[in-house]
């Protein structure tokens, strides 16, 4: 076919959605975007070939309940645009492309700011889909998040992935807020909640401020039900309910990767993100806050993490959990992680590895000798390294059948089709990085090392 070519804001506003088009031009829309009906399909194909859209508004609209540039749902194709300096006011069911995508989206990138708030229904919102069923691929967000919802599911690529979300990357601030007793918000930097979806490849560097009375909160996902997540990093900032009044049943699932990880595969992922947490049920880990039935392996953590003190007495049921690598593991099984951010910090139970109801499910995995900020009796499990044993590059990418630790897929054994690349200092650390992940150029050796 013949794509029909795009010029001006004109062309742009006069498209259909079941044909095909093609950038030839930036556009400076600078305007008001006319919102697509609740029951728009787009079916055709844009190719931004390129180009760039830029100085977009979605205004907020009382009888809107889907926000979104070229439909509520997506069964075609949207590849090479950049969406630049967008600007949305939304509401339930929001994203800057499509509600639902069940299409492809690829090779695009959006900057701007979405603001979501809603008191009584639920709000999902993310960046390219509200929910993806379909492909999106080798994109990236630069987008701030604000959200003011009773409930809410968010991401920075997309609120709910069931689909297949590879090589792509979101970075920005994002704050979201409610302090009622019912209130409840998922947020990921990737996906608010993964159902059976895929993760690949992926990277998130967030600066998150989140204040609600139950919170689900990740650097990759903010839950992970059934499904994979692999090869992904996080970096950057989570803070929960820092400043916010302390409600009596508050409860707090926060990781470096994954808040809250339920069935599924969490594996070759790392994280650097500093973690603050205030609730009296509450579950931080420096790769998954509290898990049960997920798998993780082939991890390792460079998160800091701070557990608010919590006056005990006026709140006898409150619990925290504190883990380098998860708060507190239910079941599922977590073996060949490594534990290296410091502190970990809490005025409740806290381990190296992780909080456990069963030490059987915990295997081979290893933590630095000084990474708990506090005198806490007990707090090892796993197998204590120093930092010598770091400097020896042998550690984490020797393969098993040659008497390795951890036998991580390396460049040195697996070439091209390797996971990790060694990443040297000129302090002599070797510290994994993953191989062509974005957002890798922010790993930075943290101060318990330097």
């Amino acid at each position: 076919y013949t794509p029909i070519k795009i010029k001006t804001k004109t062309d742009l506003l006069s498209a259909s959605p079941d044909m095909h088009y093609m950038l030839t031009e930036n556009i400076n829309f600078n305007g008001e975007w006319k919102l697509p009906s609740d029951s728009s399909v787009f079916s055709g194909s844009i190719d931004g070939n390129g180009f760039s859209i830029k100085n977009i508004t979605i205004p907020f609209s009382d009888t809107s309940n889907s926000y979104s540039l070229f439909g509520t749902s997506n069964e075609g194709i949207i590849r090479n645009l950049t969406i630049d300096n967008i600007k949305a006011e939304t509401a339930d069911f929001s994203a800057v492309l499509f509600g639902s995508n069940y299409g492809i989206i690829e090779n695009c990138t959006i900057n701007g700011k979405i603001s979501s708030y809603r008191v009584k229904s639920p709000v999902y919102c993310g960046i390219f889909a509200a929910i993806n069923y379909g492909t999106i691929d080798n994109c990236d967000a630069k987008v701030d998040i604000y959200i003011n919802a009773n409930l809410s599911t968010a991401g920075g690529i997309c609120a709910h992935n069931e689909g297949f979300i590879n090589n792509c990357s979101f970075s920005g601030i994002t704050k979201i807020y409610s302090n009622s007793l019912s209130s409840s918000s998922s947020f990921g930097g990737i996906a608010g909640l993964n159902n059976e979806g895929f993760i690949y490849n992926c990277a998130s560097d967030i600066n998150l401020e989140i204040n609600s009375n139950k919170s689900y909160t990740g650097g990759i996902c903010g839950i992970l039900n059934s499904g994979e997540i692999f090869k992904t990093s996080s970096f950057g900032k989570i803070k929960v309910n820092e400043n916010g009044e302390l409600l009596s049943e508050s409860a707090a699932y926060t990781g470096g990767i994954c808040g809250l990880s339920q069935a599924g595969l969490l594996v070759d992922s790392l994280s650097q993100t500093e973690i603050n947490t205030n609730a009296l049920m509450n579950y931080s880990g420096g790769i998954s806050g509290y898990n049960t039935f997920s798998n993780i392996q082939n991890t390792y953590s460079l998160s800091s993490i701070y557990q608010k003190s919590i006056n005990t007495s006026f709140f006898p049921g409150s619990s925290l959990y504190a883990g380098g690598i998860c708060g507190f593991n239910e079941s599922g099984f977590i073996s060949e992680n490594v534990s290296l951010g410091s502190p970990v910090s809490s005025s409740g139970y806290v381990k190296k590895i992780s909080n456990a109801a069963s030490e059987e499910y915990l295997n081979n995995n290893y933590a630095l000798d000084d990474i708990i900020a506090d005198r806490i009796e007990n707090a090892q499990n796993g197998l204590s390294i120093s930092k010598f044993d770091i400097k020896n590059k042998n550690f984490f990418f020797m393969p098993i059948y040659k008497n390795g630790k951890l036998g991580w897929s390396s460049e040195e054994e697996d070439g091209e089709n390797a996971v990790w690349f060694i990443n040297s200092d000129n302090r002599g650390y070797f510290l994994p990085l993953l191989k062509d992940v974005k957002l890798q150029n922010l790993f930075s050796v943290p101060k318990n090392l330097k």
